[in-house]
């Protein structure tokens, strides 16, 4: 929060103003508090006091938290001494897993709808009843799920065209129950995080940032010099390989079997 305050000729400096830190940068939590010359003092645009300015503050202080984003997944939450990543891996490695294997289950069904929603849209039989062509781009565009299951139990639509409108909407279903569970998987792991922090002790921490992050970190950083250097090498001795191919030997008979074709062309020339 940045306290600003203009310039004035003459006024009562017994104005004590108080330490406010909201935790956000100066453009995210930026207040003015101005003092006029006959001592009025406003915070922002909202006229005030020296025995309120404190209150006032600390109100908007308040205020300013309460609309700080929360974090909505694992991700969201930052701790630069103790990254997330670290708590997640040593401490919730099987919701990670069960995680990983609910978003593979919707990118699977993203998949089928994706190809239930072609099938249909290949029929032109279902033009205008299905799907709609949009007239600015052509592009077909499936009618409402309501409009599908309602005629998927027309009794003019043929059973293979029926089938192909029934297999869309049960595909449909099953990718919206599994991004529910995924939701779920989710914020409950979140939730499990959040209390993980709050519940760590200071040797724990300690031994995770140590081991878990700057030992990881330096280990990782061992590695890629060592690839490095052995990249180095490889290429060195490749160019070494190359450049020795051909032994002195071969050389000497290359060019000994070459002099004798020059001197055999000279000779015909004589």
């Amino acid at each position: 929060m940045m306290v600003v305050a203009p310039t004035f000729q003459s006024v009562d400096n017994t104005i004590s103003v108080p330490e406010v830190n909201s935790g956000t940068s100066i453009e995210q939590g930026k207040v003015t508090v101005s003092v006029t010359k006959d001592g009025t003092v406003y915070v922002g645009d909202k006229r005030s006091s020296v025995g309120m300015l404190t209150a006032d503050l600390e109100a908007l202080k308040g205020q300013n938290e309460n609309t700080k984003k929360k974090p909505a997944s694992v991700s969201d939450i930052e701790c630069d001494l103790l990254p997330v990543t670290i708590v997640v891996n040593e401490f919730f490695a099987s919701e990670k897993s069960a995680i990983s294997t609910k978003e593979a289950e919707v990118a699977e069904k993203e998949s089928e709808k994706e190809n239930a929603e072609e099938n249909i849209l290949a029929i032109e039989d279902l033009e205008d009843l299905a799907y709609i062509i949009n007239e600015e781009d052509e592009e077909k565009v499936l009618k409402s799920d309501a409009d599908l299951k309602k005629l998927s139990k027309d009794s003019s639509v043929s059973a293979d065209n029926k089938k192909l409108m029934t297999s869309y909407l049960s595909v449909k279903d099953g990718l919206k129950k599994r991004k529910a569970e995924l939701k779920a998987l989710n914020l409950q792991l979140l939730e499990n995080v959040k209390a993980k922090y709050e519940s760590l002790k200071e040797d724990e921490t300690k031994k995770l940032v140590i081991e878990k992050k700057w030992f990881a970190s330096l280990a990782e950083n061992m590695i890629t010099e060592l690839q490095n250097v052995v990249q180095k090498i490889v290429t060195e001795v490749t160019d070494l390989q190359e450049r020795y191919e051909c032994t002195l030997d071969e050389l000497e008979s290359n060019c000994n079997t070459l002099s004798k074709k020059v001197a055999g062309y000279l000779k015909e020339l004589e």
